[in-house]
């Protein structure tokens, strides 16, 4: 009997291409914003209640402050041995229409020098607050003390205790800098001068020392907001606005 021929299976139908898998709840902010855009530029004031007034730290911050758990313990349990210097901080703030505060405590490890540094902004976002302690701190150690950093004879092994996971995680180069590039820009040239650096997270209210920051940046915040105006300045410019000089 002769062979009759196979007849020819009909085409599959098209897939549908995979979907794309859901996005990573641990990829940053920053990741999905364009170069330029700020992570927190629109975000709700954390230091601020339902009235807009500029609240104080919370008790549990102040609770942590009394505690004062021995600084080697805290270091021993995020790991850190070998240590020239210890950079505390915190920052607060919200978007660009109003100011900002920030401190740091700077510890050197070898005379247990302790320094408080602190100031504030009349427009800054919370994330630039959060971040710009550190750059200060290594700015004024690099120049205020730089015989002390140059008699080290070796880079200077600097630890970062931080609450905001965010910054801690770019610090490390986990998360993308892109939308901060200019100020961890700046940093990465301080640590040029002779130091290295590695970040650490802290959750907030646990640290006594980033609980103290976190009273004195909302204090500098305040008192800017509540101080800084032509009339206090100058009791005879009270009633002026920046426009009534050299007007146009």
């Amino acid at each position: 009997m002769p062979e009759t021929e196979k007849p020819e299976a009909p085409p599959a139908p098209p897939t549908a291409p995979p979907a794309a898998p859901p996005a990573s709840p641990s990829t940053p902010p920053s990741e999905a914003l364009p170069d330029h855009a700020d992570p927190d530029g629109a975000a709700a004031d954390p230091d601020r209640d339902s009235a807009g007034r500029l609240e104080p730290p919370t008790s549990a911050a102040s609770d942590a402050v009394l505690r004062n758990q021995p600084l080697n313990q805290v270091l021993a349990g995020l790991g850190i041995q070998a240590w020239d210097l210890l950079l505390v901080g915190d920052g607060s703030g919200s978007t660009w229409k109003i100011g900002g505060g920030w401190a740091v405590v700077v510890i050197e490890s070898r005379s247990d020098n302790r320094r408080i540094l602190t100031g504030s902004f009349s427009s800054a976002t919370s994330m630039r607050m959060e971040l710009f302690p550190y750059i200060w701190a290594l700015d004024w150690y690099a120049t205020a003390q730089y015989a002390r950093l140059r008699a080290l004879g070796r880079p200077c092994r600097t630890h970062i205790l931080c609450d905001n996971e965010t910054t801690v995680k770019q610090g490390n180069g986990e998360y993308s800098r892109r939308s901060l590039s200019p100020w961890w820009a700046a940093l990465d040239a301080l640590k040029t001068r002779g130091f290295t650096l590695r970040w650490h997270w802290v959750a907030r209210d646990t640290l006594a020392l980033n609980s103290l920051c976190d009273h004195l940046s909302r204090h500098a915040r305040r008192v800017h907001e509540q101080h800084c105006a032509l009339g206090l300045a100058a009791p005879n410019l009270g009633g002026l606005t920046v426009y009534d000089f050299n007007p146009r």
